[in-house]
């Protein structure tokens, strides 16, 4: 995007719960389908936002924000929120991560 992008942080949150709606996955295939979804998500996102400190974190329970932006300018955050969601939304899409 640009020079403020080495100055992000952000963190991709995970719900366990809702990960796998229809409950098809076994416990240990779940954990495992959201580390490897977890690995996809933070490749794409240093992608698409390079120099960006980027984390992913699987949380039991609620998420209320899957994605949280940390030290961007405000007038670019709207945008930026928006192609990180538009990136994790990628992600999940291709399926690519279930175990």
């Amino acid at each position: 995007m640009n020079e403020l992008d080495n100055k992000m942080k952000i963190t991709i949150h995970t719900s366990v719960q809702s990960f796998d709606p229809s409950g098809t996955c076994t416990d240990e295939q779940l954990q495992q389908s959201i580390a490897s979804f977890g690995i996809a998500a933070v490749a794409e996102m240093e992608t698409a936002f390079p120099g960006s400190e980027v984390e992913h974190l699987a949380i039991d329970g609620d998420v209320a924000k899957s994605i949280e932006i940390e030290e961007y300018e405000l007038e670019e955050y709207e945008d930026a929120l928006y192609e990180a969601q538009r990136v994790i939304e990628g992600v999940y899409a291709t399926g690519l991560f279930w175990a």
